[in-house]
């Protein structure tokens, strides 16, 4: 290993591709590339990776979002199914609105 490591330090476009799934190896890969950059395109990288990163964020927290979003669809879903069964059931509706949260209204519109 330590053999690869100096032929990769010297050149690295000798580096095997089965080396760079070694996930120290692509780091060091990585960091030999940006160190070799000028100042003007290290700066240029930097910016892009910010960018990147800050979309990124944006789109974790817009799919967190949405999942959030989800469940609660899903759980008013839910809910409305069971007021149904019971409805079926003959429960009143005081008991159903109990049992599931929903409005006394909500219920009332399900049981016509």
């Amino acid at each position: 290993m330590f053999e690869v490591l100096i032929r990769f330090i010297r050149n690295p476009e000798t580096i095997l591709a089965e080396f760079l799934k070694i996930s120290e190896v692509k780091e060091a890969m990585d960091e030999l590339t940006l160190i070799s950059m000028d100042k003007q395109t290290r700066a240029e990288y930097a910016t892009r990776v910010k960018e990147m990163n800050r979309i990124y964020a944006t789109e974790r927290a817009g799919f967190k979002k949405g999942k959030a979003e989800g469940e609660k669809i899903g759980i008013e879903k839910n809910k409305t199914k069971v007021a149904k069964n019971l409805i079926k059931l003959c429960l009143s509706i005081d008991q159903i609105a109990s049992v599931t949260d929903l409005f006394v209204e909500k219920i009332k519109n399900l049981a016509e």
